[in-house]
């Protein structure tokens, strides 16, 4: 079932296993890299989505419990007053007191003056205050009511536990970092650990344009963050200038542990498709080089002139096909260098033994090599007397040639005259045939195919097979035997022929200038002359105005003598490395070549 290695050292066996491999893996390749860069790149959407959900869920919980510690800060005051348990304040707090006012303006003493003057306005009117500390501490002062702030204490201060504001840290994702960065974007709460300073995180925002909210891949200087910031907005209930932000981030790596599976499935689909690619091409490649291999050795044995070697090649395929189409050409050339042959005997005792009997016997011969039949003829006419023919004749019965010479009716001579070129007798053609086989009449009763022997398009003799028994010639040896008659035709005659048929083909009969075919050669020709001398050439189309006319009254013999005239001005008007042909009718085309000026 495998084949051996060695059939992988042939040219055409590495390149069929070359290109199956390449047509299997390529694709696969393609497919994998598609599927790793889609499904990546979906994954890293999805985590951004969900970093931007996450940051706006956190930051709604922040600013509502902002609002529900700040509507807690006196009750919880009251209640830390009065327990007698230990002072530990009730979260969100994490200390609870009363303060005046000089201890407010050391509290904010790292305040501008206008936002510290601004801050003071805003508790005197009754409203509550977010201050960020110079040391990263969350304070929320409230003034005290009216009828309490007989005892110089007129604010309350809560330090704010900021990881309580996030709400539970079991509910949060342990994977996300969420961190809380107060006013001026000093740094209040990170829940594992603090990957940005102050100033990098200022640095940052400034490079998003100072947005509100932006997502960004990050680089810690370890690794890559996927990071989403969403600012709070504290300044109507909490007179805090500068929003709150809210930091949300993981590595960018956590996305891409889902790839790793995907890669490992996706490297075992290459594998195995590689494998199978490579063992379907090994099978092909072995399926296909030995009946190459037989095909070389036979097509040697036919350079050899071996024309009986056969290849058996037992599958129904294209290979199959093969294999008889080359045995049906190993025979056709056989018989075609059987042909050859006795033509050039032929063509020698022509030369050398001018004789009509020995150069009808070798025709008979080679008659016989080519097609096997019961008798053969070979007629030729009598140059002097073309109602006389010289008939040669050969019998496999008794195996003996013989020369007759018989002189053909008149119907007998015209029936002759329009023969097809392969013509097979049928029995109304016997009464023009009883020359043919005088003495074996039988023979008109059986298969008789004629072969005319033309020469000048004249009718020069005939050759024929004939069988006893009804018998059917095939088209190839009919076309081989047709092909042997034309070539006994005269040689000079076949010459004068083929220059008349290329004279008609590529003239005008009536100008004697160049037609539509041989004037897109000449123009195909001169193109590519241009092109490559870098030079230039002309088309112009001459068009006689009114000959129709001309035709019309005086008669188209006088059109025809304008038609000569108006060519041989033409071409005494041009050089003779120009062109002037004739499109047809009254149209002339005029090819000019090396235009040195526009002038020309």
């Amino acid at each position: 079932m495998f084949v051996r290695i060695k059939e992988l050292r042939s040219g055409l066996g590495r390149k069929f296993f070359i290109l199956v491999f390449l047509a299997a893996l390529l694709p696969m390749l393609l497919f994998a890299s598609f599927s790793y860069n889609y499904v990546g790149n979906a994954l890293l959407r999805e985590s951004q989505v969900s970093l931007r959900k996450e940051a706006r869920f956190y930051s709604t919980i922040l600013y509502e419990r902002l609002l529900l510690a700040s509507s807690q800060v006196a009750a919880a005051y009251q209640a830390q007053a009065f327990d007698t348990a230990p002072k530990t304040p009730a979260a969100p707090f994490k200390r609870l007191l009363r303060i005046n006012w000089e201890a407010f303006e050391t509290a904010s003493a790292h305040l501008p003056p206008q936002q510290q003057l601004a801050a003071r306005q805003r508790l005197q009117q009754g409203q509550r205050f977010l201050l960020t500390t110079a040391d990263g501490r969350a304070l929320l002062l409230q003034p005290v009511g009216a009828d309490a702030a007989d005892d110089g204490l007129p604010l309350y201060l809560a330090e704010l536990d900021v990881a309580f504001l996030l709400g539970d840290s079991e509910s949060r994702n342990p994977d996300l970092n969420y961190c809380v960065f107060g006013s001026d974007a000093r740094p209040l709460y990170c829940s594992r650990i603090q990957e940005i300073s102050r100033s990098g995180f200022i640095e940052l925002a400034q490079e998003q344009g100072n947005r509100s909210n932006f997502q960004v891949d990050w680089n810690n200087g370890t690794a890559v963050q996927q990071v989403s910031v969403r600012s709070i907005f504290l300044d109507q209930q909490f007179g805090v200038a500068q929003p709150w932000r809210l930091w949300v981030s993981h590595p960018r790596a956590d996305v891409f542990k889902t790839l790793q599976v995907m890669q490992r499935v996706l490297s075992l689909m290459v594998a195995a498709t590689v494998l199978l690619a490579a063992l379907v091409s090994v099978m092909q490649i072995g399926r296909i080089l030995r009946p190459l291999r037989q095909l070389i050795d036979a097509t040697h044995a036919v350079a050899n002139r071996n024309f009986e070697i056969s290849l058996s090649i037992p599958t129904k395929d294209e290979l199959g096909d093969l294999a008889q189409a080359f045995n049906d050409m190993a025979q056709q050339i056989g018989k075609q260098f059987q042909l050859l042959t006795g033509l050039s005997r032929i063509d020698q005792l022509i030369l050398n033994v001018p004789d009509p009997d020995q150069v009808a016997q070798s025709t008979l011969n080679t008659l016989q090599d080519l097609v096997t039949s019961d008798a053969a003829a070979v007629a030729l006419r009598n140059p002097d007397n073309v109602d006389e023919m010289w008939l040669f004749t050969f019998t496999r019965s008794n195996g003996r040639y013989q020369m007759l010479q018989q002189t053909l009716s008149d119907d007998e001579n015209h029936w002759l005259c329009v023969l097809p070129p392969s013509h097979r007798a049928s029995l109304s053609d016997a009464k023009y045939l009883g020359w043919l086989w005088p003495q074996r009449k039988e023979l008109l009763g059986g298969s008789t195919y004629l072969f005319p022997i033309l020469a000048a398009g004249k009718n020069r003799g005939v050759m024929a097979l004939a069988w006893e028994k009804s018998h059917r010639l095939s088209e190839q040896d009919r076309s081989l035997l047709k092909d042997f008659a034309d070539r006994l035709a005269v040689a000079i005659t076949a010459v004068r022929r083929e220059k008349k048929l290329y004279r008609q083909a590529h003239f005008d009969t009536l100008t004697q200038l160049p037609n539509r075919q041989l004037l897109k050669d000449r123009l195909d020709q001169a193109i590519k002359h241009a092109t490559k001398s870098n030079g230039a050439g002309a088309v112009l189309f001459v068009d006689l105005d009114k000959f129709q006319q001309v035709n019309d009254t005086d008669g188209h013999s006088l059109g025809d003598q304008i038609l000569i005239r108006t060519a041989e001005r033409l071409q005494v008007c041009v050089t003779l490395e120009d062109t002037v042909a004739r499109q047809g009718g009254d149209e002339f085309v005029i090819v000019l070549n090396n235009i040195d000026t526009p002038m020309r």
